[in-house]
């Protein structure tokens, strides 16, 4: 008996770790395969957002473009014509807002500041000028430049004749400010400029116009934080939420809880069925013990009988011959 409850324990002690191991290894393998779906959404979101800055850096590319294959751009950069201005600049125009541009600025060949237009607001035009050619200069592309506190996608383009003929004369910088709002456009649900940059970024992304796009990616139980170190100065942080793995660990937990309560409940009328038949079988026990006893004495009164029978047979007998005559 003590050896029959011994073995309960330990199948009742294995079920419960068969129990827990099967629910920690149900939960790892759809997890992962979730983390997996989500970490593809993401990187394809990321890949967005990065097209997105590509394209906000063409438009801004194909306006100062138009720009500077003008022949008045190219006459105006000489002569500094006010009828230039006046056609294309004047107070009550909305020449750089119809383009959502932040500032453009003509220089000459020797980079002197021939005409400068700004939409917002800076505290020093000259200083910002000063800054951003010699910003620009170090990269001589179509970039992102922090001037001011302030990201703009900025380009610059040789003015020259309509045809592309003629001696470069100068250059149009144009710039446009760097709108996190619009970037995101529900991508994520929320995306920042973060001061802060990380180190170990994962892997590279490419881009049309900007070199050395790094990701690195941060799991949280409710989100994917993905930082886009775009420039050295220059760190996006996108916030991805995992609607799918919150949903889904609720439902591995309903499943999980499920499975268990009916595996237990399968167990529990096992040893239910065990304990019943034991019973049975002891309570059968009891009663052959019963009648193998009863049976015994059965016998040995049956024997006590007998002997009884043959000793009164024998004193008959006995006193027979004592009652005949010699």
């Amino acid at each position: 008996m003590k050896n029959l409850l011994k073995n309960k324990y330990i199948i009742m002690t294995l079920f419960i770790l068969y129990l827990f191991l099967f629910n920690l290894f149900t939960y790892d393998y759809f997890i992962n395969d979730i983390k997996t779906l989500e970490t593809h959404e993401n990187k394809k979101r990321v890949d967005s957002l990065i097209t997105k800055i590509d394209d906000q850096i063409s438009n801004t590319k194909n306006v100062s473009n138009d720009y500077a294959y003008w022949d008045d751009t190219y006459n105006f950069i000489s002569n500094k014509n006010n009828r230039f201005i006046f056609d294309n600049f004047r107070k009550d125009s909305s020449t750089l807002e119809e383009f959502n541009l932040a500032f453009m600025i003509f220089v000459n060949i020797k980079k002197d500041t021939i005409y400068s237009n700004f939409t917002t607001f800076i505290n020093n035009k000259n200083k910002f000028i000063s800054t951003l050619l010699n910003a620009y200069d170090k990269e001589n592309k179509p970039t992102i430049l922090k001037l001011e506190d302030i990201y703009f996608y900025v380009v610059r383009s040789n003015i020259l004749r309509s045809d592309s003929t003629g001696d470069v004369r100068g250059y149009i910088y144009t710039g446009k400010l760097l709108n996190i709002k619009n970037l995101n456009n529900n991508l994520f649900k929320s995306i920042i400029i973060r001061d802060k940059i990380p180190k170990n970024f994962e892997y590279d992304k490419n881009s049309n116009y900007l070199s050395s796009i790094k990701v690195k990616t941060n799991f949280t139980d409710e989100y994917i934080i993905s930082d886009i170190k775009i420039k050295d100065d220059l760190n996006i942080q996108t916030y991805f939420k995992r609607d799918l793995f919150i949903k889904s660990k609720k439902q591995i937990y309903i499943y999980n809880t499920i499975i268990s309560i009916l595996f237990i409940t399968l167990i529990l009328i096992i040893y239910s069925y065990i304990n019943y038949q034991e019973k049975r079988k002891s309570e059968l026990k009891v009663k052959v013990k019963e009648e193998i006893e009863k049976q015994r004495k059965q016998e040995q009164m049956l024997i006590q009988q007998s002997k009884l029978a043959a000793m009164g047979e024998m004193i008959g007998n006995i006193a027979h011959q004592w009652r005949q005559p010699l």
